[in-house]
């Protein structure tokens, strides 16, 4: 039986994720009432004690990509960790969300117009690290770095040159019931065969309150980006900025409301700037299929329905366990003595704050660690 159980461990995280909307208009002839966005196919595994794998490829309008690829590995000198491969990166908050995970269903119009469609995502190595402070009021502190291919076509023009990214994120619990946590981003890249010099500055924060007392809900969560680009070509700058702000109270296991204000400047000369207003209704379900009884999931989103469906070979509780940042929300959950690490309890409170919330946001998301 011991053996079964630890060959088990070692059988990859197989999961199966669909974002389907259903449309409504008061056009004649109704068409597109049915919008199948992409499925997406999840492949997690621990290679031994202190490294990891992740694959992440979705089937959208007839073709497959690979969205994420990448191995890492924990334990290293000075509490780092490497990630090699394809990630998302670490740009604010959402960008490191897969789409069918957000809380509206698109991405922040900033995200769109300054990182692409899909949002920011390179090919290249990531470090990681978290400040070793004394928790308490200190809070806790991590910092990322990152060196990727700089081919995006809406920041860096198709390039091949190297970019590089640095994102400090800093967290607070405030009380019992109340967290705080505020970071920032800069980004550097050229391409010089366009003379083109791209710089990003960004700033997100979030709030969230979760009353211990009331388990899961009612909870609020208020969160924001704001985004400067300025890009160089041939000596004549230019800099643009953008920003959303969104607003969500859960009011019970499936009810939701909340809203979102996007709005960014136009790339282009003379162009009209963009602002939108994107609700959050109300039901949420979690549609999925496991080796264990599981809830389910149906989720609107703005003036459209989004259906979300999974299936795994592993149980969700124990898949938002270990879908944690860098030490995990599979650490989070066992107890932990305050002190027994540097960072403190503060540091924990962190992780078990972040595996809550992931766990709510979207079970089956495939949101990598770090």
């Amino acid at each position: 039986m011991d053996r079964s159980r630890n060959l088990n461990r070692l059988n990859p995280e197989i999961s199966v994720t669909g974002d389907v909307r259903l449309n409504a208009t008061s056009e004649e002839p109704a068409s597109d009432n049915v919008d199948v966005r992409e499925f997406e196919f999840s492949f997690q595994s621990a290679l031994d004690p202190y490294s990891s794998t992740k694959i992440f490829a979705s089937y959208e309008e007839g073709a497959f990509t690979v969205e994420e690829a990448y191995a890492y590995w924990t334990g290293l000198p000075a509490s780092l960790r490497i990630d090699v491969g394809r990630f998302r990166q670490q740009v604010g908050e959402l960008n490191r969300w897969h789409q069918h995970a957000l809380p509206q269903s698109e991405y922040p119009i900033v995200l769109h117009r300054f990182f692409g469609e899909d949002g920011l995502i390179g090919d290249g190595v990531a470090l990681y690290w978290m400040a070793p402070v004394g928790g308490g009021a200190l809070g806790a502190h991590e910092l990322w770095g990152q060196a990727t291919l700089a081919n995006n076509e809406a920041l860096f023009g198709g390039g091949n040159r190297v970019a590089l990214l640095g994102h400090l994120n800093n967290f607070w619990q405030l009380s019992r019931s109340t967290f705080f946590q505020v970071g920032g981003t800069a980004i550097y890249g050229e391409n010089p065969d366009s003379s083109l010099k791209t710089r990003v500055f960004g700033v997100d924060a979030r709030i969230s309150w979760r009353p211990p007392e009331r388990a899961l809900y009612p909870n609020f969560t208020l969160r924001g980006e704001g985004y400067r680009l300025t890009q160089d070509v041939a000596g004549t700058s230019t800099t643009h900025h953008g920003a959303y702000l969104s607003a969500e109270y859960q009011l019970s296991r499936r009810l939701f409301a909340g809203a979102r204000y996007d709005y960014v400047e136009s790339l282009t000369v003379g162009g009209e700037h963009e602002w939108a207003i994107v609700p959050t209704p109300v039901p949420r379900w979690l549609l999925a299929c496991s080796n264990a009884p599981t809830a389910s999931s149906f989720k609107p989103c703005g003036p459209s329905v989004r259906t979300n469906t999974s299936s795994s070979n592993e149980p969700i509780a124990s898949r938002c366990r270990t879908r944690g940042r860098p030490g995990g929300a599979a650490r989070a959950a066992r107890p932990r003595r305050s002190g027994s690490r540097p960072g403190g309890h503060v540091a924990h409170d962190l992780r078990r704050h972040r595996a809550r919330d992931r766990g709510r946001q979207g079970r089956c998301r495939g949101n990598r660690a770090g």
